[in-house]
């Protein structure tokens, strides 16, 4: 290596000399792979070897136990059937290394995936504009990939930057019942399956009423984009392309005959459910976002 500012062992101008290490240096390219050979020698003195299909996995088996010992870096991990024989190790490798004990292992080399999707299905429920992309990476709870992991980063920094915005409360002379319901039409490349959603306004406020068991006795309003199913529910003539639905689907159909639900059209650009369906672009999600009564909250100034 070169040697370090301040010493100088030249016997004149011409000459440069370095420095011949004894060891490996942290830092050095070579330093890894000299750290490691010291510790397959160190553990090999403990009747360990590495296996065949990973290298950095060493194993110790005996009559009565059972030892793993795998390398990541400069992270060992230890498991065996007697936790005295595992101290022991751990102690033989301290005399040899500078070590730190972490303790009983409780999370090694993953993503905290599952835990961190499940925290923001419970924000959805303040927040309900982030539902279409909460929903969107619950679909990948057993194998999620980086892209994945990326989308629930993405949806962390949304919140993060938004932490003014919240959902108010506005007193109402009317309590009308009314609800936005919209599906896509099997968007999913995968299995072809429709992704709806629906949002419930009591008065002026966004409801939920399964939470808070509301009984009503007017008669709700549903708003829906699409005009041949308001046609449908408004006329109960059975059509030829309709046959091959389930008749339990006229459950809504019943309801609008008894009166006891009004079903009517609203256009596209006005269907407030349809932020929980499908990605929009900004212009629109802020539409949306204002029209589910989600506005900023100023709480510095106690508004």
């Amino acid at each position: 290596m070169d040697q370090p500012p301040g010493f100088d062992g030249r016997t004149n101008q011409e000459q440069k000399l370095v420095c011949k290490l004894h060891k490996a240096l942290y830092g050095l390219k070579q330093a890894p792979r000299a750290w490691f050979d010291k510790l397959k020698i160190s553990l090999q003195w403990f009747g360990f070897s590495s296996t065949k299909s990973d290298q950095s996995l060493f194993v110790r088996f005996t009559n009565c136990s059972s030892f793993f010992v795998l390398v990541y870096v400069d992270d060992i991990v230890v498991i065996g059937s007697s936790s005295q024989e595992i101290h022991e190790l751990i102690s033989k490798l301290s005399g040899l290394f500078s070590l730190k004990d972490l303790g009983e292992l409780s999370y090694f080399l993953g993503i905290e995936y599952r835990s961190v999707v499940g925290a923001s299905e419970y924000i959805t429920i303040t927040r309900p504009k982030i539902a279409f992309s909460v929903n969107k990476v619950c679909q990948f709870m057993q194998k999620p990939l980086d892209t994945h992991w990326k989308a629930i980063k993405r949806i962390l920094r949304y919140l993060n930057g938004t932490t003014d915005l919240g959902i108010v409360l506005k007193p109402s002379e009317t309590m009308n019942l009314v609800g936005f319901y919209d599906a896509d039409w099997g968007s999913d490349v995968d299995d072809r399956r429709s992704t709806s959603g629906h949002c419930v306004f009591l008065g002026k406020s966004l409801s939920l009423l399964s939470e808070l068991q509301t009984k009503m006795t007017m008669v709700p309003v549903i708003w829906c984009d699409n005009i041949s199913t308001v046609s449908l529910l408004a006329n109960p003539v059975l059509h030829s392309k309709t046959k091959h639905m389930e008749l339990d689907l006229y459950f809504v159909r019943e309801k609008v005959m008894e009166r006891k639900l009004v079903v009517n059209h609203v256009p596209t650009g006005d269907q407030v459910a349809d932020v929980f369906t499908k990605p929009l672009s900004f212009r629109f999600f802020d539409k949306l976002r204002g029209k589910l009564t989600v506005t900023s909250l100023d709480l510095k100034n106690g508004d």
